[in-house]
């Protein structure tokens, strides 16, 4: 079970394809993870409600939308950072 005690974030952006790229190749070596995507316009923002609500999406990148962030056990940290260095073209 990923525990803030017994895990570390190894990759934050906000590009679907590299996230979805970084999660296959940790699947491909069997290095167990855990995932979370946040969207800041959802944030409480006053009186109007949320940030969407108040100021809508209308001219926002869509790739800017959301946070995604990868995280993996503290003991597989290392091996699962070579891995992502290893294939760091794949990911620019």
């Amino acid at each position: 079970m990923f525990t803030p005690f017994n895990s570390e974030s190894l990759w934050i952006g906000n590009d679907m394809g590299k996230y979805n790229a970084v999660l296959d190749l940790l699947a491909q070596e069997g290095i167990p993870y855990r995932q979370k995507a946040r969207s800041h316009m959802g944030q409480f923002s006053g009186r109007g409600g949320s940030m969407r609500g108040t100021y809508g999406t209308l001219g926002m990148r869509g790739d800017c939308l959301y946070e995604y962030e990868v995280f993996v056990y503290k003991k597989d940290f290392d091996r699962a950072k070579f891995l992502l260095n290893r294939h760091r073209e794949m990911l620019r």
